[in-house]
């Protein structure tokens, strides 16, 4: 059994004592992203497998908060079984669970959808809200979710507001997380950086928060909250005590996102003392490119490449802006297929180095096997030889040899 020295990802993200780590958006891409690939993998399975209790209490991080490993299968179960069983943890538990519906794996893609936010928010679920258990249950089944995040890139949103989905067509497949997920690790330099600590202070904080307990966040305790509608309520209000996982806009003149800001550099950003995301400010009379991954797009470009904003009123100068976004779309999917070939091209490599050093072990074992049949060879020969002068043999006749005279 392995030992997960870095503890759980909830105690990471909502530690009691005072917060000494800090991590980028790369690093919560990337734990999203370990954590697909996890889940993703027991669904292929055939018959698939469900987890059915994600939650950041049962993900674990190891090497330095680098790698995120996924625990306890108590509750996994295949598909081949009748699935209406109230597994899991209630806060993190997709609706049709505890509807005693028939369910699929799509329970899970709503749990992951509900940990990409808690590690893009670094918050807890429904802080601040009085609710019972019944109460929990009848929001989420009328539509409640965690609050939507302020300023977060319009593709991350997008992803866990599908996941979360009551509609479980509508919730994208675990291989289709894992590719998006993949696609966006790719605008991140600093995912696999050593999260490691900064200072020793150990003073014991005040959380609005109570410290997980599972009798909390499972069945059959207190949770009230009055039901409505999270994607046009409130954001969720800032922890004076508990640094959160915020997202930060810079922009210019043009409204193009130019480098990520210095926290002390203006105050009119959203102040987060962990991480920044770049997104380009929407502009006014509708301009689009700023949404979905086409943002994140011309994010990512030089300033030099960067367009000015259209003129709305132009159709010349909304159709070189439209023809702008397919050449940089096009430009990034090239720029990706050049590191996804430069990865194949270096496990290839690797494959090829491991394969050469088993021809070549076993060609010296094939030269050692010719040159010990060539020393037998002789030795049967000698001994021929010898019966042949002592005249116990003639001619024609058989000759019994052993292998016991090879070294003469």
């Amino acid at each position: 059994m392995e030992f997960a020295e870095n503890g759980s990802l909830y105690e990471f993200l909502h530690p009691t004592r005072q917060p000494s780590y800090k991590y980028t958006a790369g690093h919560a891409v990337s734990w999203a992203l370990q954590c697909a690939q996890g889940v993703a993998y027991l669904h292929s399975r055939k018959p698939p497998i469900i987890h059915r209790d994600l939650k950041p209490p049962n993900l674990l991080l190891v090497q330095d908060r680098r790698k995120l490993k996924i625990c306890d299968f108590g509750t996994a179960r295949d598909m081949i079984h009748s699935m209406t069983n109230n597994k899991g943890t209630a806060a993190w538990m997709a609706p049709e669970v505890f509807e005693g519906k028939n369910y699929t794996e799509k329970c899970d893609v709503y749990s992951w959808g509900i940990i990409l936010w808690e590690v893009l928010s670094r918050k807890k679920l429904f802080v601040g809200r009085k609710y019972t258990m019944i109460g929990l249950q009848w929001a989420v089944h009328k539509g409640e979710r965690p609050d939507r995040l302020v300023g977060c890139p319009a593709p991350l949103e997008n992803l866990y507001m599908r996941c979360w989905d009551k509609e479980l067509s509508v919730r994208p497949s675990m291989e289709e997380i894992v590719s998006i997920m993949s696609r966006l690790l790719l605008f991140f330099n600093d995912y696999d950086t050593p999260i490691v600590d900064e200072t020793e202070d150990s003073s014991i904080l005040e959380d609005e928060g109570e410290d997980y307990d599972e009798s909390l966040y499972s069945f059959g305790d207190a949770y009230m909250y009055s039901p409505r509608d999270s994607r046009n309520g409130p954001h969720l209000p800032a922890n004076p005590n508990l640094p959160e996982l915020s997202l930060e806009i810079d922009t210019d003149s043009n409204g193009q996102t130019v480098v990520p800001p210095d926290q002390d550099d203006d105050q009119s950003m959203y102040d987060a003392p962990n991480i920044a995301i770049a997104l380009p400010k929407r502009t006014p009379e509708g301009a689009r490119y700023n949404e979905g991954l086409e943002g994140i797009y011309h994010a990512m470009l030089d300033p030099q490449l960067q367009p000015v904003t259209p003129d709305p009123h132009s159709a010349e100068s909304m159709q070189i802006f439209e023809d702008h976004k397919k050449l940089v779309k096009e430009y990034f999917e090239v720029q990706e297929e050049m590191v996804l070939l430069t990865k194949d091209m270096e496990r290839l490599n690797e494959e090829l180095s491991r394969s050469t050093d088993a021809d070549e072990q076993h060609i010296k074992a094939l030269e050692s096997e010719k040159e010990e049949l060539i020393q037998l060879k002789k030795s049967f020969e000698n001994q021929l030889a010898q019966a042949r002068e002592q005249g116990s043999v003639e001619d024609g006749e058989w000759v019994v040899c052993t292998q016991s005279h090879l070294s003469t």
